[in-house]
């Protein structure tokens, strides 16, 4: 197996060698078992076999150009909305409000020309799954129109058990993905709390998550992706150094992916088998640095399909296996929900009466 390791500090130079020799040998991989979750980790995932899955299509379904395909993204897990429709008319309203609740909060109008709400085909596979919205926030100059902000709310696969208890004036969108500057950002984020009672945050990934992404996201490797590297990054609490990346060929990573889940016919990938992948590649990184990982935190995973951190720095590089990143994203968001949603008080136990929280 092929590795780089890169280490991102701000003065290396100035940690004394014996230091600087202790912090190798006490690197470690964060495994799933010592990785500390805020949520319930499920006993295994789904993987999806084919490019586009859509719910009763007949062919295979075009997703077109997403606003955050190869620019820097924000995440955000958000509660369900309250009355939130994808009509054309009630689009209209959406976009008047927003545009005015800009204004109010930037104090100049000159900033914000309009907004647009439209939806997105085939990103639903469900019958649950509300339709994929596209919002956009527009700049008008000189006669040429900018978009400041972008955004998308979708959700891919809603769990069974936030459906059964959905009540029917929520509409679910477990994600939410912004391209904006942060200021812009925030007042979207406080014009849905306005409108709909929508309490977004910040989406956060635990080490626990981003073994997933790892693991699931490895077993789509392309042949044609196979000579790239995917990059792991940790996070380093030492004075001195920043971050660790190791870059890993997709072709080993991918080898090493089949041998553990070697049934291409088994849609699902096991808890087990996640352990049995990571602390793999952790004993690959010792044969070839001496290092242990275990003190670290796993905190960035870059693809060939994709990119994402544990402060929810997310980037698309391909549109391929969308509907996986898309699907993956939003389980995370959906079960911390559900978590929060089972320790309410029983006499509060109802989706709407989570709303409030995130």
């Amino acid at each position: 197996m092929q590795l780089e390791l890169q280490f991102s500090h701000s003065n290396i130079g100035a940690i004394p060698y014996d230091q600087r020799a202790r912090i190798a040998m006490d690197l470690g991989l964060q495994s799933v078992k010592r990785g500390t979750s805020y949520h319930h980790v499920p006993g295994s995932r789904r993987m999806w076999t084919s490019q586009i899955s859509v719910h009763n299509a007949t062919e295979q379904t075009s997703i077109p150009d997403l606003p955050f395909l190869r620019k820097a993204s924000y995440l955000y897990k958000m509660c369900p909305l309250v009355n939130f429709e994808t009509k054309k008319s009630s689009f209209k309203k959406y976009e008047a409000s927003l545009v005015s609740y800009c204004h109010s909060i930037t104090k100049n109008q000159a900033l914000v020309h309009a907004a647009v709400f439209d939806v997105i085909e085939g990103l639903n596979v469900s019958n649950a799954d509300p339709e994929a919205v596209y919002f956009a926030i527009i700049q008008k100059a000189e006669n040429i129109e900018k978009a400041l902000l972008c955004g998308l709310l979708v959700c891919v696969e809603l769990p069974p058990e936030i459906e059964e208890n959905l009540h029917e004036r929520y509409t679910y969108y477990p994600l939410m993905v912004l391209t904006g500057n942060l200021k812009l950002r925030k007042i979207v984020q406080m014009w849905f709390q306005k409108e709909f009672q929508g309490k977004s945050s910040p989406m956060m990934l635990s080490p626990v998550d981003l073994s997933w992404v790892l693991s699931l996201w490895t077993g789509k490797v392309q042949e044609s992706h196979e000579s790239r590297a995917i990059s792991l990054g940790f996070q380093v609490t030492e004075e001195g150094i920043n971050q660790i990346e190791i870059a890993i060929k997709s072709n080993d990573l991918k080898k090493l992916w089949d041998l553990i889940h070697p049934d291409p016919k088994d849609d699902m990938f096991t808890i087990s088998q996640l352990n049995a992948f990571m602390k793999e590649i952790e004993a690959f990184i010792y044969n070839a640095f001496k290092l242990k990982l275990g003190m670290l935190k796993l905190s960035k995973i870059m693809t060939t399909i994709a990119s994402v951190s544990s402060d929810g720095v997310f980037k698309l590089h391909s549109q391929d296996y969308i509907i996986d990143v898309l699907r993956l994203l939003c389980s995370f968001s959906a079960e911390q929900l559900v978590c929060m949603w089972t320790f309410l008080p029983q006499a509060n136990q109802t989706l709407p009466g989570a709303a409030s929280t995130v």
